[in-house]
């Protein structure tokens, strides 16, 4: 029996993880509620962080429980291609999930999902001379597009412009992004306010009925210098929680420090070191946006449990190296009207 079916038809959200009939003592934190405590033992295997979006769901009637789960690895990126066999689920530490009992059923189309991604180009005066090739390696990027993804595209200078909303049509995103001055452009480099503002431009909602991810690519050769009212807190603040790159162009004035500041995890800094380079950070990048999408999976099983109260659910990684809080996910959920 296949328990597996991807999500999509271009597998943007990766495999459908149903009926994880599976089970047993693993390293994890310890629950002093529960009767039989995890020991803290590392695995063997691969390093996985697993979180889970909002609480459980359940439908009583049918003692269904769903839940969605993000696993990613020791650097906090996604992680996809996991099977079933690969996790262990639990309920009240104690009474597995078996296949039997799960009766699972596979609906690939039911979870519509978009991935929104904000490029934030520095068109300033430093860029002068570079802009064709900028539009070269962005119009690539644009062609490195997957299905169910949409670009908005942002420039700034002294000034932050929204050049192009969100659009999943290639042809109007290059026409927008060809559209950019080459010449005369502004000394100044109001990186902060750019990110402040592009950053309103999506919300994250990743629910069992509708996922919408976003994420933005920071491009720039330099660093704030306009706006002494903002500084560098007020754009991390505006990003706190969302998935941000940065494209560095090497060059006298980047501000790197600052730029790895703003992402916080220095892998997602990526720097070209000239402007031959910059196609292959884009690339980069919107490689590691799509293996992002791939890395959420859909948890779905007939809970054994058949009488009403409050149950503990566990949901881990087989073999898991990682001893530490985000080694697993840990929710509750009623079962009145099981």
């Amino acid at each position: 029996m296949t328990f597996l079916k991807e999500l999509t038809k271009n597998g943007l959200l990766g495999l459908i993880l149903i009926g994880a009939g599976l089970f047993g003592v693993i390293a994890c934190s310890d629950d002093e509620a529960a009767p039989n405590p995890f020991i803290k033992t590392p695995g063997t295997g691969e390093f996985y962080r697993i979180s889970a979006f909002g609480n459980v769901d359940v439908i009583p009637s049918k003692r269904q429980v769903r839940i969605l789960a993000r696993v990613t690895d020791s650097l906090h990126f996604g992680v996809p291609g996991l099977e079933k066999s690969d996790f262990e689920v639990l309920e009240n530490n104690e009474d597995k999930v078996s296949d039997v009992e799960a009766n699972t059923k596979i609906d690939p189309d039911s979870i519509p999902f978009t991935i929104k991604t904000v490029l934030l180009l520095d068109i300033s005066k430093s860029l002068e001379g570079e802009i064709n090739n900028i539009k070269t390696a962005v119009n690539n990027l644009i062609d490195a597009k997957v299905d169910q993804q949409e670009f908005a595209i942002y420039t700034f200078d002294s000034k932050v412009n929204m050049i192009q909303d969100f659009t999943s049509d290639a042809i109007t995103l290059k026409n927008s992004v060809n559209a950019l001055p080459e010449s005369e452009l502004d000394a100044s480099t109001n990186l902060y306010r750019a990110i402040i503002d592009a950053s309103k431009a999506w919300q994250d909602k990743i629910t069992i009925d509708e996922i919408q991810e976003g994420s933005m690519i920071i491009f720039t050769d330099g660093k704030h210098n306009a706006d002494p009212n903002l500084n560098l807190n007020a754009a991390i603040g505006a990003i706190k929680g969302k998935s941000v790159f940065v494209a560095a162009l090497d060059g006298p004035n980047l501000d790197e420090a600052n730029l790895k500041s703003i992402v916080g995890n220095e892998a997602r800094y990526l720097l070209a070191d000239d402007i031959s380079k910059l196609e292959e950070v884009f690339l980069s990048i919107q490689q590691k946006i799509i293996t992002q999408s791939k890395s959420i999976y859909y948890i779905t099983y007939t809970s054994p449990i058949s009488v009403s109260g409050t149950q503990n659910l566990k949901v881990l990684l087989k073999n898991n190296r990682n001893i530490g809080e985000d080694c697993m996910v840990e929710k509750t959920f009623s079962t009145s009207g099981f």
